[in-house]
Parts: structure tokens; C-alpha cells; sequence
């Protein structure tokens, strides 16, 4: 199926796409963790319901960027 047409029909007719939102929210959070993985040079533990990788500091920094003041996470 293509995916980029029935995105731009979505767009248009507001319907839900093939691959709706919480389809690509996790897909797109296992690429994250394997070039995560990829970085560190190592094998992690992610938990996709926690949605961070377990008893891995160094790992977990990769998840968010570092917020400039005023702002705050």
C-alpha cells in the first residue's frame, strides 16, 4: 500500500491514515531505541510502556534534548 498517497488523502478527507498515530508512535520508538543501541555500541533493555530503557542512565539522555531556560521538561 502506499503509505505517502494515503497520507495526502488523509489530509484531505480527515480521515485516519493506514498507519494511524499510535501505529507510528511506536514504530518510530523502536527505530529511536535501535539507533540508540546503535550509538552506545550495545545491547538495552527498552520498555515500550515506560517507554525508556531499564536501569540505563547513559541510554535514557539519548530519549530527550537538554531544555535552555526559562524552559523546563
Amino acid at each position: 500500500m502506499n503509505h505517502v498517497r494515503n497520507f495526502f488523502d488523509c489530509v484531505k478527507t480527515r480521515e485516519t491514515a493506514v498507519a494511524g498515530p499510535d501505529v507510528m508512535h511506536r514504530s518510530m520508538g523502536t527505530v529511536h531505541a535501535a539507533n540508540i543501541c546503535m550509538w552506545l555500541k550495545r545491547d538495552l533493555k527498552y520498555d515500550p510502556v515506560k517507554e525508556e530503557f531499564v536501569n540505563d542512565a547513559e541510554a535514557n539522555r539519548f530519549l530527550t534534548r537538554a531544555q535552555r531556560e526559562p524552559w523546563i521538561y
